[in-house]
């Protein structure tokens, strides 16, 4: 039922994975504005602060 990037093994898992291409990624990331991507950091650099 996800027609779209994101996919989920089991629509009850916490985890939902985002299959795209890494260029693609960058390109969408470099288009956000600077606070924007301040933000998109800050949150990844939390995440694995935590795992």
């Amino acid at each position: 039922m996800q027609l779209s990037l994101t996919a989920a093994p089991n629509p009850f898992y916490e985890e939902i994975s985002f299959d795209i291409p890494q260029a693609f990624a960058t390109s969408l990331f470099e288009q956000l504005a600077p606070a924007d991507r301040n933000i998109v950091i800050q949150a990844g650099d939390a995440y694995r602060a935590a795992a």
